[in-house]
């Protein structure tokens, strides 16, 4: 890479640090002692060379040879024990759901139920190696822009959704996932007892900064345009129900009269409630 363009990379705000999400390339010698404290990142480990250990003491120890990658969760510690000169890259991530748009939260779930989980590496296919021995020359060259970061990490999901089983993903991500669930589902629970974003965070247990992160790379959309949308469909909902009343329906959802509810109608849902109430919209 030309020094002046690597200079001006590394100057950039967008230029991403050892210790930031995304992918950081490291060299550990014969013996060398890594301790990975909680963070509050994942971290998948792609061993391209070497062998390690990786202990813990809230999983079982295992040991991982070049060709392997074993993924560690942000809120343990771990100790890796390079047992001899490895190379490796390191992806830091926060969310695995994004594997593909077409693998739900129901679906994945539901898989999840019938997975026995055991903390192992997984082999990583040709193409997978190829990718990673790729990313890491770019890494050694300089490139550490967050664009190049993000492209990456969704090449590197594709190849796990084209490359690996449905079992193999949800074996190798499988407390990850779950977690991610976890999120999805207290925001489901919660979200009809909430008037905006920042009552949902409070509910949810999270500060707001925190949990807009978090409802971004889970949802992929803002808060504030997801709770729009839930309170446009319930809307809609409760209209197509004759049995409940429209003064009942302005109650709950907080309009002043008729005519608010009207207007709301009209942007929302292209009708008004008496049009969508016989089904003219």
């Amino acid at each position: 890479m030309n020094e002046s363009c690597l200079k001006d990379c590394l100057d950039c705000r967008l230029h991403v640090s050892e210790n930031d999400l995304g992918f950081h390339y490291f060299k550990y010698n014969k013996g060398q002692i890594i301790q990975t404290p909680a963070s509050k990142y994942h971290y998948i480990i792609f061993l391209i060379d070497g062998v390690i250990a990786v202990d813990s003491n809230v999983q079982e120890s295992l040991i991982c040879k070049g060709g392997q990658m074993v993924v560690l969760l942000k809120e343990y510690n771990y100790q890796i024990t390079s047992m001899n000169d490895s190379a490796v890259v390191i992806l830091k991530f926060l969310s695995a759901i994004q594997i593909c748009n077409k693998l739900t939260i129901k679906d994945l779930d539901l898989y999840l139920d019938k997975v026995i989980y055991k903390f192992n590496p997984l082999d990583m296919k040709e193409r997978m190696v190829e990718a990673i021995e790729l990313v890491a020359r770019y890494l050694i060259d300089g490139v550490s822009c967050i664009h190049f970061h993000h492209g990456k990490q969704m090449e590197l999901f594709i190849l796990f959704r084209y490359y690996y089983s449905l079992d193999d993903i949800c074996r190798f991500f499988y407390k990850v996932i779950r977690k991610d669930i976890s999120f999805y589902s207290l925001v489901r629970k919660h979200s009809n007892q909430a008037k905006n974003v920042e009552e949902l965070a409070m509910i949810c247990g999270y500060g707001l900064s925190n949990f807009k992160r978090l409802f971004k790379i889970h949802f992929q959309t803002s808060p504030y345009k997801w709770m729009q949308q839930q309170m446009i469909d319930r809307v809609h909902q409760r209209l197509l129900d004759k049995s409940i009343s429209i003064k009942t329906i302005i109650a709950e959802f907080n309009f002043t009269d008729h005519s608010h509810l009207s207007i709301y109608c009209k942007r929302y849902l292209g009708a008004t409630p008496s049009q969508i109430r016989e089904g003219k919209n």
